[in-house]
């Protein structure tokens, strides 16, 4: 029997992708880089099949479910996560826990703040967007140039597709006949302004978390990132960029193409989280521990020609603030640790929301990483964006090599060796239900420091959905 498996080649039988049953058709719907389209195999040719396997780190579409819902074979993914990753899905379990919470939970409370004014509007044709915002005066009301702006998503879409920056009805008919063809679900997000700024440029807060079994849940402080726009926000004389200059106000690094090429660096074994996992089972297979270590030390993604340089680690901003902001070092050090903090806060409570929805359904033998972005103002707000399924690691580059080696070691620590010390402890139970906290090591690390890993949820036994099933 296989116990690891890492797949990123052609789907078995070159058949199409196969519905899941929350309305995907594969990982490519809801990852930020895109997991789906058939592609040569690579590096672990000809790989196991996915239902010879303990252990499965590759494409949602061969998953064997029949074996992950009996504890047979732990895979790296959710069945059902629409609730965390759909952006519309996300605004209306947020919106409905702070209601219910917000009064009685201080963390439920400080979710509700750091969510931007969100609004799903249902939209079949463009012409009828007047009718379409019948219940949301603040954007049918608005003139051009009135100062208030909002964020136009797609709901379904990903990697930055069809985001567009609007301040009036007509914008957003332009942006709902261009942004993505047929697409009826849309997010209305306010923009948030004035944002904070690293020299004239704005940048974003993505941080790694780790969904294990049902559920625990672990963020990746260690290898938090600072992504910046790749145009300034404020030009030399400072004024703000006009909102038609996405480059300046959008710090997706899908945008302007970036995917494009991170695909292409995918099709090659090299893209994703997946092609991190490919290259580090990889020196597991070959060399045992230490293979896995040199492995792991060798790790780079793909360097992106153009977002190159836009990147840098949580613990780097101190630095940069000091050096393109002026601030003194202590205060920079502090408010750093502040937003660290906070963002992984908002994580965990974002995870207590959302898991008690049908929409967001855990497996005991499943997990899963995901991307959360959160945007701060200039004030130092920090404000949850979104939360990405298959989260880009090609953006780090080069110079961030080690946090990536570290975010996919520290996966496989928390996955992977809780299973092989199943195996290794017999007993009753089925050898791959990823109970909390059981894994070779305890809570260290493999390689990084202990602070790098911070368990910001764990889900009551106890506790049921929405309908009150017990997932455990």
């Amino acid at each position: 029997m296989t116990v690891l498996e890492a797949s990123s080649g052609d789907r078995p039988g070159g058949k199409p992708p196969k519905a899941s049953d929350d309305g995907n058709t594969t990982s490519e719907d809801e990852g930020e880089d895109g997991g789906g389209g058939a592609h040569p195999p690579t590096l672990l040719t000809p790989h196991p099949a996915a239902s010879a396997s303990l252990f499965h780190w590759g494409e949602y579409e061969r998953i064997d479910w029949e074996r992950v819902h009996a504890g047979a074979q732990a895979a790296s993914s959710y069945c059902v996560r629409k609730g965390l990753t759909r952006k519309a899905h996300l605004a209306f379990n947020l919106k409905k826990w702070a209601a219910k919470h917000a009064a009685t939970r201080p963390a439920a409370a400080a979710l509700a703040a750091a969510t931007p004014e969100t609004h799903v509007l249902q939209v079949d044709d463009p012409e009828y967007v007047e009718e379409a915002l019948a219940d949301l005066p603040e954007v049918r009301d608005a003139a051009p140039g009135s100062g208030g702006a909002w964020i136009a998503k797609p709901s379904l879409t990903n990697r930055g597709a069809g985001i567009s920056i609007i301040d009036s009805p007509s914008a957003l008919a332009a942006a709902l006949a261009t942004g993505a063809p047929g697409a009826s679900e849309w997010v209305v997000q306010r923009y948030i302004t004035p944002p904070h700024l690293l020299g004239r440029r704005k940048w974003h807060l993505r941080l790694y978390a780790l969904a294990v079994g049902a559920l625990e849940v672990w963020a990746y402080g260690g290898g938090a990132l600072v992504l910046r726009a790749r145009a300034p926000y404020l030009t030399a004389g400072g004024c703000v960029a006009p909102l038609t200059d996405l480059d300046a106000h959008l710090t997706n690094t899908c945008h302007g193409g970036g995917c494009q090429r991170k695909e292409e660096a995918r099709k090659k074994g090299r893209g994703g989280v997946v092609g991190a996992a490919l290259r580090l089972v990889a020196g597991l297979w070959g060399g045992g521990q230490g293979g896995a270590k040199a492995a792991a030390a060798a790790f780079a993604p793909p360097a992106d020609p153009v977002t190159a340089g836009l990147a840098l680690s949580l613990a780097d901003l101190p630095a940069a603030l000091v050096a393109e902001n002026g601030m003194a070092p202590a205060d920079a050090a502090a408010a750093a640790a502040r937003l660290a903090a906070q963002a992984s806060a908002l994580v965990g409570e974002a995870f207590a929301a959302v898991s008690a929805e049908l929409s967001f359904f855990p497996l005991p033998s499943a997990w899963e990483l995901f991307g959360f972005d959160f945007m701060v103002d200039a004030d130092w707000n920090v404000y949850l964006l979104e939360a990405n399924a298959d989260p880009d690691v090609g953006a780090s580059g080069e110079a961030l090599k080690g946090l990536m080696a570290g975010l996919v070691e520290g996966t496989l620590a928390r996955t992977a060796d809780r299973v092989a010390a199943s195996v290794a402890a017999g007993g009753p139970a089925p050898p791959a239900v990823l109970a909390p906290g059981v894994w070779a090591g305890g809570d260290g690390e493999p390689s990084a420091s202990p602070s790098a890993w911070t368990r910001v949820f764990v889900r009551d036994a106890g506790r049921g959905g929405a309908s009150g099933m017990r997932v455990t």
